[in-house]
């Protein structure tokens, strides 16, 4: 199969909900570094500011796992970067990269890392870029990928599913208890296993559908 990057301003265009897109990279096992494609702005402003540029593919150093990236989430955060609204708050040098929501498989593992193999799916947070054909990750940051969650939902899941995993934590809900989420659609399925509890999740077009 031939993989190809998004263009990534259309991505950051609806940036104002989770939102995903598939970077499909071809899996390099040998571990070297070759030319890859990633996401820039070397200016603050509008999505138009972001471009495709080849740049040398990062090397797993000690602790590290290199992701052959295939999905990356975009989040509200992501578009306030690109626009100047956070450089007081997360300084950057640029030109500068994008990201940290990722989903993937692990490329090339560092010394020192035991966690993950080569060829293993993962999902998470990245340490560089992950609009990016790929992306270094902590091992700590990763799980691995349930077989029957998509890429795409994937790639967004450690923003978005790490504050509903920590909401859920918080409420400390008992088993046979019922929660009503909105606007969860879809997504909300994924993180009823864990609470063992009732979820109702109110998503598009104001459907409701019970998940037990």
């Amino acid at each position: 199969m031939t993989y190809h990057v998004l263009y990534l301003p259309d991505c950051l265009a609806i940036a104002n909900r989770p939102h995903a897109f598939v970077s499909k990279t071809k899996t390099d096992t040998t571990g070297g570094s070759h030319m890859t494609k990633i996401a820039q702005f070397a200016e603050y402003g509008d999505p138009d500011v972001l471009g495709v540029i080849d740049a040398p593919a990062p090397k797993a150093g000690p602790g590290q796992v290199r992701v052959a990236v295939r999905a990356a989430g975009v989040n509200p955060i992501d578009a306030k970067t690109v626009e100047g609204l956070m450089r007081n708050v997360i300084p950057l040098t640029l030109p500068a990269g994008v990201g940290t929501d990722v989903s993937g498989v692990v490329e090339q593992v560092g010394p020192g890392v035991s966690e993950f193999a080569v060829g293993d799916e993962v999902l998470g947070s990245s340490v560089t870029p992950s609009f990016a054909e790929y992306a270094l990750a902590e091992p700590a940051s990763l799980v691995r990928k349930p077989h029957d969650i998509p890429w795409q939902v994937a790639g967004s899941l450690a923003g978005a599913g790490g504050t509903a995993y920590a909401v859920l934590k918080q409420l400390r809900l008992k088993t046979g208890e019922t929660l009503l989420i909105h606007g969860a659609g879809r997504r909300g399925r994924h993180f009823r296993r864990p609470t063992r509890c009732r979820m109702r999740c109110d998503g598009h077009r104001n459907r409701q559908r019970t998940q037990s």
